[in-house]
């Protein structure tokens, strides 16, 4: 992990961004927006947050069940272990950890469960950058360089969807064609890189269950709008709230959201503080407005206390579901999910497919 470039250019990222957000912030508003903050408003945005976190599962349920049906149970452990993965791991481990975990327990090939996950990634990111875009162009806020980089990323996720529907429809090709790196490695590799693949491919038949799907599509939606939520009780509670707008919740989320594609140290350190700190004071300008530099210690106030809360919460929760699996972090780590260790990758990849399917 520490000899890992992309860790270490985590750690450089987030770093850049804590000194940007103290460097921007007057410490004694700071003060002043935590000692003011009205916590009793606060404390209602666990009812929007927990509910998105249902509507999360319940979407991944149906990725799955158009494989084999899940138990609700097991969705949920997947889920909520991968998020807390993400929040104490580095390198967003808990994308790989997420479907080892279902995989685990319900006997699914790790391939296929993993193709569910970045099938869902995928629609978040989607409905992210809709939301995002469609915000910025009914309030120009933030400039043309955050408009482009939106409509980039967007392009980004709607390619990878479009790779995923072809990797369905034109499995067997996909899959050589995919697997010919692994050719360096010799013919064993391959044939187990194209069964990976395949296994993959697999992993997409929601594509054959029109009604789930446009149900994910929904609940995707769903998803983000509650989630969009529970960052209006951690705004109301601020002494600012009055001078914020009406859709400075889903702006706030749509910058967050863009930060996170960026590499960070775990737990997304620094990206939560800069760029919810950037969302709101670009859409609520009023605020440094009326309170000058102190209004700027208060918005970071609130980027500190909309970390805490959207991460604390999956974080102790995914660790109770850790427990309950009877898991530790280091068997997660240790789970055939390290990467570049200099073995046989694509061999890798098949064992992972073997182990992950059998169940405890």
């Amino acid at each position: 992990m520490l000899k890992n470039w992309r860790f270490w250019l985590g750690v450089v990222i987030s770093g850049g961004l804590l000194w940007w957000f103290f460097h921007d912030v007057d410490l004694e508003g700071l003060g002043r927006g935590f000692a003011q903050a009205n916590y009793l408003i606060l404390v209602w945005w666990v009812v929007p947050l927990a509910a998105s976190y249902l509507l999360r599962i319940w979407r991944w349920k149906l990725f799955l069940d158009s494989i084999h049906p899940v138990r609700f149970v097991n969705a949920a452990s997947g889920t909520m272990i991968g998020f807390m993965a993400n929040g104490l791991l580095p390198l967003r481990a808990g994308e790989l950890i997420r479907p080892y975990v279902v995989a685990r327990n319900s006997g699914y090939k790790y391939s296929s469960a993993l193709a569910t996950v970045i099938f869902v990634r995928i629609l978040d990111g989607l409905v992210i950058m809709a939301i995002f875009i469609w915000m910025i162009f009914l309030f120009p806020f933030g400039g043309m360089v955050k408009t482009g980089l939106a409509i980039v990323v967007g392009a980004v996720y709607v390619t990878g969807c479009l790779a995923l529907v072809f990797l369905y429809y034109r499995r067997d090709p996909v899959a050589r064609i995919l697997s010919l790196p692994a050719r360096l490695l010799g013919k064993k590799a391959r044939e187990k890189a194209m069964d990976f693949f395949i296994n993959f491919g697999d992993g997409l038949h929601i594509f054959n269950h029109k009604g789930r799907l446009w149900a994910a599509v929904g609940l995707s939606f769903a998803v983000w709008g509650t989630a969009a939520l529970s960052y209006v009780p951690i705004i109301q509670a601020m002494p600012f709230a009055g001078l914020t707008p009406w859709f400075a919740a889903p702006f706030t989320l749509a910058y967050v959201c863009l930060g996170v594609v960026f590499p960070s140290a775990p737990g997304f350190l620094g990206i939560f503080e800069q760029f919810g700190y950037l969302g709101l004071t670009t859409c609520s300008p009023g605020i440094v407005e009326v309170y000058g530099e102190a209004g700027k210690g208060m918005a970071g106030a609130f980027a500190i206390l909309l970390h805490v809360t959207q991460v604390l919460p999956y974080i102790i929760v995914g660790l109770i579901f850790l427990v309950r699996e009877g898991l530790s972090l280091g068997q997660l780590q240790r789970g055939r999910l390290k990467e570049g260790s200099g073995v046989d990758a694509a061999g890798a990849l098949r064992d992972m497919d073997d182990e992950a399917g059998k169940t405890p």
